[in-house]
């Protein structure tokens, strides 16, 4: 589906009122949700008459929550009208000694919207949750929640995607990752190992999938590299490097913030194609780019602004089909 024209779009969070680093954002066809955590709220943007993006309202913790007060809209997730919204809360116990040091506990919240009703925050369970020798998934996709039950032996971690009836989790341990066909529940999952000579230093893995490819990345302090496996005829191919992975369809986009620690004073944001066998081609190389978010058919890109001459705080939105 063409969005807009095709046409890439540009929206002044400023001008919005929203003047934090945005950490969450979500966007379809129809809404665009943006995660203001100075002010303790997610605000809602849809298309207007012109096809334009207009500011529609926003979204609060309830107020006896615990996220009342901070964290809410760390993260976003959204299919249709639903939303789901992570809250990240700390709680500082100021220590005896003295007042400048302090300690406490972080607690992390989970909340379901339906965008087309009253927009009041329901809580709900969090995406993974361990007990008992059993892992649940309860993972967004085809506008609901579905859940899913797996035995856990300790061996899938909590890098987990999932299109339609697809399955895909990360096991670090194992050094690859299980596939499997949620209509198919008694089959065996697909393992798919990640060959590489330097696997031994992998410090963790992520994973992406869609309905013809499966993405795990695996990385450690300084580099990592990118497995692509054909879902239609099993040929896979290895991109080195090293960044956050994004998938959607064949447009596979690789995200690397600037980090001085590592030596990166810029960021890159590399976004490619996925040929039928898994080949990679590079359609365009951008920097200076404080976030990404690849969902739905959009590219979402984030501003901050470095000097007094640009005031940052802007976001890019690309349709790329």
């Amino acid at each position: 589906m063409q969005h807009n024209n095709g046409k890439e779009e540009r929206i002044d969070l400023e001008a919005e009122g929203i003047t934090s680093f945005v950490t969450g954002l979500a966007i379809n066809d129809q809404f665009l949700t943006i995660g203001d955590r100075i002010r303790n709220q997610v605000i809602l943007f849809n298309r207007n008459s012109e096809g334009k993006w207009a500011r529609q309202g926003k979204i609060s913790p309830p107020e006896e929550s615990i996220s009342y007060r901070d964290g809410f809209g760390s993260d976003l997730e959204l299919d249709g009208n639903l939303l789901a919204i992570s809250a990240t809360t700390q709680h500082f116990i100021e220590t005896v000694s003295t007042a400048d040091y302090y300690s406490g506990s972080t607690s992390q919240l989970r909340y379901l919207v339906r965008l087309n009703s009253s927009l009041e925050p329901q809580a709900f369970r969090m995406p993974v949750e361990r007990k008992s020798g059993f892992i649940r998934f309860n993972l967004l996709t085809e506008n609901r929640i579905r859940e899913i039950v797996l035995t856990d032996k300790g061996k899938f971690s909590e890098s987990v995607a999932i299109h339609r009836n697809l399955l895909l989790i990360a096991s670090v341990e194992e050094r690859c990752a299980w596939l499997f066909d949620l209509d198919k529940p008694k089959h065996k999952p697909l393992k798919i190992n990640c060959p590489h000579e330097n696997s031994t230093d992998t410090l963790g893995m992520t994973v992406a999938i869609s309905g013809h490819f499966a993405v795990i990345h695996s990385y450690n302090f300084f580099t990592g590299f990118t497995l692509i496996r054909s879902l239609n005829n099993n040929s896979h191919k290895i991109l080195e490097g090293g960044g956050q992975i994004l998938l959607v369809n064949n447009i596979l986009t690789r995200f690397n913030p600037a980090d001085l620690s590592a030596e990166r004073y810029s960021s890159l944001l590399e976004v490619f194609s996925l040929d039928s066998n898994a080949t990679p081609h590079l359609i365009s190389k951008r920097q200076d780019i404080d976030n990404i978010w690849l969902q739905n058919g959009f590219l979402v890109t984030f501003f901050t602004g470095n000097n007094y001459d640009d005031p940052g705080n802007r976001i890019y939105i690309k349709p790329l089909y």
